[in-house]
């Protein structure tokens, strides 16, 4: 039963996040990278409750 709600849990925050870490192949793998990282950082430093996933 655990896992399952790990997996839901998992579920719900991929398509909560999906849209913001998608990111374009513009040929340039350092620039995509490095866009997709400020993207995730910018997801869990500004969101209200990134923090509440930490122990």
């Amino acid at each position: 039963m655990v896992a399952l709600q790990g997996a839901l849990a998992l579920d719900g925050y991929f398509h909560a996040v999906q849209e913001t870490l998608a990111f374009p192949d513009t040929g340039d793998i350092r620039a995509d990278l490095l866009d997709q990282l400020h993207a995730f950082v910018h997801l869990m430093t500004g969101t209200p409750g990134a923090g509440s996933s930490r122990s």
